[in-house]
């Protein structure tokens, strides 16, 4: 505060042009008010800084601080924490434990007991990205304890055929079936929220609304929450037969008269 308002007193009645020829001025002033003698003590702000404070430095680090930030997650069955919608992976062996991220703007790095147990490149890719380490998969993509791909299947197609068929589709869709327990897990929490009726219904509707990459699991809530389950889905088919006879409607034969008076 000593420093900015000696310097502003003395520069209040100049006039610059510039930035470059201000800066100048403020580092002339500023070295002049460091060598100004103290009131009640021996020396000077600079030397002051030489006896005490530069005996002290160390030389900066090589890389710049980067900022971090904290987020608490807990690893899903896929072995992969979330961050910003990206998914990174930890050791298999951690799946379903609590964990720590640190993340900055180059790295995201992932922390267990006060440990780093992985650590990845960010990923600025598309939401949904999966960003997995080769040594953090497991020997057999089958293991997972209580939920293996088959006892998915089977669940869903226990409920329904079109839950089955949409849970089919989620698994699919990855080329290693473990990135779909995510979507298929959600599944059956939705089945317990909103009961395996209107569950099975609204797969229904996603599957004949889906188009080439198949439904989804956010597809089959957005249904659930507007309450387009319960609405009668009809299925159109297309015919060729004449729906009704109407005056105004008028056959091929109509237009093919060669002497019709309108024509004329």
């Amino acid at each position: 505060m000593i420093a900015q308002r000696w310097i502003l007193a003395r520069l209040r009645h100049h006039q610059f042009f510039n930035l470059a020829e201000l800066n100048a001025q403020i580092a002339e002033l500023l070295e002049e008010l460091n060598a100004r003698a103290f009131q009640k003590l021996d020396g000077c702000r600079r030397s002051a800084f030489e006896a005490i404070d530069k005996p002290a430095m160390q030389p900066l680090p090589n890389r710049r601080y980067e900022l971090s930030h904290w987020k608490r997650a807990r690893a899903n069955i896929d072995y992969h924490v979330e961050y910003e919608h990206r998914y990174y992976s930890v050791p298999c062996v951690l799946r379903c434990a609590a964990v720590h991220i640190r993340a900055t703007n180059t790295t995201v790095e992932i922390l267990h007991g006060g440990q780093r147990v992985a650590s990845h490149i960010r990923s600025y890719g598309p939401k949904g990205t999966y960003v997995t380490c080769e040594e953090h998969k497991p020997k057999s993509h089958r293991d997972y304890g209580k939920w293996p791909p088959e006892r998915m299947r089977a669940w869903g197609h226990s409920l329904g055929p079109s839950v089955g068929m949409v849970v089919d589709a989620i698994l699919r869709r990855y080329k290693n079936e473990e990135f779909g327990f995510r979507g298929v897990l959600a599944l059956t929490r939705d089945a317990k929220t909103y009961g395996h009726e209107r569950l099975d219904a609204a797969c229904a509707r996603a599957l004949a609304a889906a188009g080439p990459s198949g439904p989804t699991r956010r597809s089959v809530v957005a249904i659930l929450r507007a309450k387009l389950d319960q609405v009668p889905f009809i299925v159109e088919e297309t015919s060729t037969a004449i729906v009704a006879h109407h005056d105004n409607i008028r056959g091929a034969s109509y237009f093919n008269q060669e002497n019709n008076d309108d024509c004329r």
